[in-house]
């Protein structure tokens, strides 16, 4: 009887442990992205149960991947920092008893395919505790670029303080810059030729994005 109730506590204990962080979906699929989006993520969110206060430090790192092409990029985001092809182990802080945000994307640009990869979190207190995520996507139909030709040109890319952007049909247009999780960073409005100061952002991935009748995407890498 004493040695039942002892492992009966083991297995409580041990489905404690493993379920403190969870992710709240495992699986992240699609396989109709359009190749014009040229970066692609998808989020869910990963809940930390641990009840102990101090272990708020997880790690994760990527441990299967299958690339549509070797210039594929990997990027994860957590609490609002994003690493691209990150070459082994990464940390992050997670408040005890809050669900966060973990977004995980490919940046396939002009190389459509289809890649999957998975990632693992695990508390760097307790390695015992930990989850993982699964993502496989595929590119559709044809990229909006090879259809219609270049909506747009920006030089230097990667740039440092300065852009020149050149519209393929001159006249004016709305230009707004996206970070890779989506928010808009910049809107300026300006005439083809004229260059925008991004010396105010952060290094990183960004999108500039044309909005008018038609729109148009084009990837900034800023140093």
């Amino acid at each position: 009887m004493k040695k039942t109730t002892l492992l009966l506590a083991a297995f409580l204990f041990a489905t404690s442990i493993f379920a403190q962080i969870k992710f709240e979906q495992k699986s992240l699929v699609n396989l109709e992205v359009l190749e014009s989006v040229e970066i692609y993520d998808a989020k869910t969110y990963l809940q930390n149960n641990a009840t102990d206060p101090a272990d708020t430090l997880m790690i994760w790192n990527v441990i299967e991947k299958k690339l549509g092409d070797p210039s594929w990029e990997l990027n994860v985001c957590t609490g609002g920092v994003c690493v691209t092809n990150a070459p082994g182990d990464v940390e992050y802080i997670h408040t005890v008893g809050k669900a966060m945000e973990f977004k995980i994307g490919f940046g396939f640009y002009d190389k459509p395919g289809e890649g999957e990869f998975k990632v693992a979190v695990r508390s760097k207190l307790h390695p015992e505790i930990a989850d993982t995520v699964y993502m496989r996507m595929k590119t559709k139909g044809a990229s909006v670029a090879s259809i219609y030709g270049k909506s747009f040109n920006l030089y230097p890319n990667p740039a440092n303080n300065q852009v020149k952007i050149d519209f393929i049909n001159g006249g004016k247009e709305k230009v707004v810059v996206y970070s890779i999780l989506g928010t808009v960073v910049m809107t300026k409005t300006i005439m083809s030729g004229e260059t925008m100061d991004v010396s105010r952002l952060t290094n990183g991935v960004y999108i500039l994005r044309t909005e008018g009748n038609t729109s148009f995407s084009k990837v900034l890498h800023k140093n």
